[in-house]
C-alpha cells in the first residue's frame, strides 16, 4: 500500500479514507492496529 502512495501529494494522502473489508480470513488485531496508527480515524472495516 506504502509504495502505491508515493506518488500521492501529501495534502491528498491526508485526506484519504482507508476502506478494509474486514474479510476475516485476512483481519487480525495487528492489521487494525496498523491500520489505527496509518490512518487514524480514517478507516472502515
Amino acid at each position: 500500500l506504502l509504495g502505491l502512495l508515493e506518488d500521492v501529494p501529501l495534502q491528498a494522502r491526508a485526506e484519504l479514507i482507508f476502506q478494509y473489508d474486514g474479510a476475516p480470513a485476512h483481519f487480525s488485531r495487528q492489521v487494525g492496529d496498523a491500520l489505527d496508527t496509518r490512518f487514524p480515524e480514517r478507516w472502515l472495516g
